[in-house]
């Protein structure tokens, strides 16, 4: 196929906005053919405003490609104007990556939206040409916007995995529609979920951080060319069962400066590490530990701070707690070390803090998790 039949760059003139279209990238299979678009224009908010956006076409006699990809570039500078408008939030829909498999054990990686009016999931008719879906036994089920027949199917995201029926739909992007069955199969067992999603902001949020509290821990310490470290941390903390956070892997609050994103991460973490390898931000975030009463383990290279102003910064207090080590090889089983200790300070700090708040705390009185 010739790929000279669209503009690779393009202009768009909507509602008096200027926006520029461009094909960043056109991967060409036998079975699909994938286009990845950026679109942007100017912003009072941000200076320039750039969106990015992923199509994939499967390759059948009902798919005319050029046409969808028109159709997409076409909707994706709607899309950036309303956003800019304040017509639609910020940031957009929330997409899930999921994994489509069939019987045949084909299977796909897509984005995903939810759609809570429907039973069954939604996907276009050349996905399911390409899984291979054999139609189920016709059913009574009607719903607007759904052909039958019906077809069954695996969706997978994360450790979910569900088997829920998919119709096909002409709905364009994204790739799948999650109906009412799939969540319903999801969130079997975990219904104390469904109750938090009816809840004002502020107690889901508060339930959200007194989970996160459980198992989360924060990771500080060098980026860029030490990042590495930070990720061996990460991996040696999964193995008792924590979910590492490091601060680079996700998204600003455009109102908090990075010092409070800090703060609001080891807020809802159940402890710190930090790694005191060499001179870094983190240097700051270990006197805000100190200040905010955070506990905190440190990891240091033959017992030596990367800065003399920190080193005796976990002095006098109980809640933080240097680990040395010498060999590269006992790195991992000092984490190990460090978060067992932090963890059983945790709890003892509950248990004290309990005892202490004794006149309203109680077993009924406390953020269940």
């Amino acid at each position: 196929m010739d790929k000279l039949e669209y503009e690779t760059s393009k202009r768009y003139l909507v509602s008096g906005i200027e926006v520029h279209s461009e094909i960043v990238s056109d991967q060409e299979t036998p079975e699909y053919r994938a286009f990845h678009i950026s679109s942007s224009c100017a912003s009072q908010r941000w200076g320039k405003r750039t969106l990015g956006f992923s199509l994939t076409c499967y390759k059948n006699t009902a798919t005319d490609i050029m046409n969808t990809l028109e159709s997409a570039r076409f909707k994706e500078v709607e899309r950036i104007i309303k956003i800019e408008s304040g017509e639609l939030p910020e940031g957009g829909p929330v997409f899930l990556g999921v994994q489509i498999q069939g019987p045949t054990g084909k299977a796909i990686n897509a984005l995903a939206l939810p759609d809570l009016s429907l039973s069954a999931s939604l996907l276009g008719q050349e996905i399911i040409d390409f899984l291979e879906l054999s139609p189920l036994q016709r059913s009574s089920f009607q719903e607007q916007a759904v052909s039958l027949p019906l077809f069954k199917i695996v969706i997978s995201s994360g450790t979910t995995r569900v088997e829920t029926m998919v119709a096909a739909s002409a709905h364009g992007s994204p790739a799948c529609i999650l109906g009412g069955d799939f969540f319903q199969k999801a969130l079997r067992g975990k219904e104390y979920i469904v109750t938090e999603l009816v809840m004002p902001d502020d107690r889901r949020a508060l339930a959200n951080a007194a989970r996160c509290k459980k198992r989360n821990v924060l990771i500080a310490g060098k980026y860029g060319e030490h990042r590495f470290r930070l990720e061996r941390i990460k991996q040696a903390l999964s193995t008792l069962n924590f979910i590492g956070l490091i601060l680079d892997e996700y998204p600003d609050i455009e109102e908090q400066p990075l010092a409070e994103k800090m703060v609001t991460y080891a807020s809802i973490c159940r402890f710190v590490i930090v790694d005191d390898f060499v001179p870094s931000g983190h240097i700051d975030e270990l006197a805000i530990c100190r200040e905010r009463k955070f506990v905190t383990a440190i990891l240091r290279p033959g017992g030596k701070a990367s800065t003399a102003m920190q080193a005796e910064i976990a002095d006098e207090v109980q809640f933080m707690e240097e680990f040395s080590y010498v060999l590269d090889a006992e790195f991992e089983a000092r984490v190990l070390d460090a978060a067992r200790w932090a963890d059983e300070t945790v709890c003892e700090r509950a248990r004290r803090l309990n005892r202490r708040y004794s006149g309203w705390r109680a077993p009924d009185k406390i953020v269940r998790s």
